[in-house]
This record gives C-alpha cells, structure tokens and sequence, in this order.
C-alpha cells in the first residue's frame, strides 16, 4: 500500500531550490495563512528537534517543517504532518508513551493545559489511536513556542491528507 513519507520531499524540496521558489512557497502558504509570511526563511523535511528532551522527550517529528518570516517581524513555524493511506497509530503496550497516557505523566498533558486549545476531559480523547499522533505533531510546535518563546511566536500545525482518505477526513473534523 501506498505510504506519504515521499510526499513531503516531493511538495517541499521543490519550494526550498532558490529564493525565487521560497518566495512561491510563502504566496501559496499565504493563500491558507492570511497573507502572514514575509518570507520563507528555512525548509526541512522528517524534522525533529535537536534536543528533544528540552519538548517533548519522544521521537515526534514533522513530515515537514517550514520556519517563516512573520509579517510583525517575528519568527513562526509551520509543523506539517501528511496522511495518504495511513490510519490511526496503536499504542504500544508497556512503552513508555503508554505508561506515560494512562498514569498521567506524560509531556503531552502540562503543554496541553498551557496551550489552552483543548478542553481538559477532551485529553481521554486525544490519546486514543485515532487522535494521538496529530495531537503530539501539534503540542511539539506548541512546546517549541513554549521552550523557544524568546525565537518564535507562530506556529501552525496543518496535516494533509487526500480527500479519499476518510479515516483522517473524519478525525480531523473531530
């Protein structure tokens, strides 16, 4: 079956070539984004940060990551998951993510809190299969902004996924 690890390289490669294309990139971010990119300042596909233990202490990554020039002369990001043919993710018994989701201790919860994006009794929800990896794409920009509030003060999560895909066309509506 098919999978989207190569989608991210071919969609954003092509716009990281020159300035002329990361120019192109911001006009077409800017379309979804309201016109808030300035300029395209890095693109890097399968990122993670350096030192995950300062976020979220786990091997969560973006499929692609695009760091901007914010109108208002900040620096924001753009944490970008995409979904072709996948489906929700198991959690694996006795990890340590498990152990972390069921007792409570996990990273995930104290940023979830700070961001304040969720409703509190909604996190029994977001740790299930259908909704965690989305989640955590989406709490490791928040613990960027968080951790690395002095360098950026953006940041939106988008996940791609084509309209046949009717797994995360539903959740995401979720």
């Amino acid at each position: 079956m098919l999978r989207s690890e190569h989608i991210p390289f071919n969609l954003m490669i092509p716009f990281n070539l020159n300035d002329e294309s990361r120019e192109y990139c911001a006009k077409v971010f800017n379309q979804f984004l309201n016109g808030v990119i300035k300029s395209i300042n890095r693109i890097e596909i399968e990122y993670a940060p350096s030192k995950n233990e300062r976020y979220l202490k786990d091997k969560t990554s973006f499929d692609a990551y695009v760091e901007y020039s914010h109108i208002d002369g900040s620096t924001g990001i753009l944490g970008i998951e995409v979904k072709y043919t996948e489906q929700g993710y198991k959690l694996k018994s006795g990890s340590s993510e498990a152990k972390g989701l069921l007792n409570g201790t996990s990273k995930y919860f104290p940023i979830n809190t700070k961001c304040n994006l969720y409703h509190a009794e909604s996190e029994l929800n977001l740790i299930k299969d259908e909704f965690r990896q989305i989640w955590r794409n989406h709490l490791l920009g928040e613990y960027m902004l968080h951790v690395d509030s002095e360098k950026y003060k953006h940041f939106t999560s988008i996940t791609l996924f084509p309209e046949g895909n009717t797994h995360f066309k539903h959740y995401s509506k979720e």
